[in-house]
């Protein structure tokens, strides 16, 4: 019965607080989730070369690393789900918390972005959200997005 009450009171709270939006790590700013369900929504961007934005670390004297991962989709009950299947970009050591790709994208492609920050040769956590609401482990994601068709 306690396993029963803790499934329910689990789904009650993913979707009351909208499930996806917390984070841990830096919180993106563009592109911005536009979903209660970002896991399942990628949002949209209008370039090949999208500019990527965070919120800035409160910690000073870092630089921060960024990358992005190609994704590999699946059906499950009907909705397509988005796993992060290799890392096919990374910059380490930015000074401003944003970043605009050097070359373009693969069109109408969806994608996995984030950030870390960075003091010397001491690297932090990725960013993701906490959909499980606890601490970092598989069931968090990184940030999606999909690219425009052309």
């Amino acid at each position: 019965m306690k396993t029963k009450n803790f499934v329910v009171f689990f789904v009650m709270v993913i979707f009351i607080n909208g499930g996806c939006l917390t984070y841990k790590g830096l919180k993106p700013v563009s592109p911005k989730p536009k979903t209660n369900h970002p896991f399942l929504n990628p949002t949209p961007v209008d370039s090949l070369k999208p500019t990527f934005t965070w919120k800035k670390s409160k910690e000073s004297g870092v630089a921060y690393d960024f990358a992005i991962w190609d994704t590999v989709s699946s059906s499950l009950n009907n909705r397509t789900i988005y796993t992060k299947l290799k890392e096919i970009y990374h910059r380490e050591g930015l000074t401003q918390p944003t970043h605009s790709m050097e070359k373009p994208l693969k069109p109408d492609h969806v994608y996995m972005w984030t950030v870390r920050t960075r003091k010397g040769d001491i690297a932090g956590k990725w960013s993701v959200y906490d959909w499980a609401y606890t601490d970092w482990d598989a069931n968090d994601q990184f940030f999606m997005f999909k690219t425009p068709s052309k």
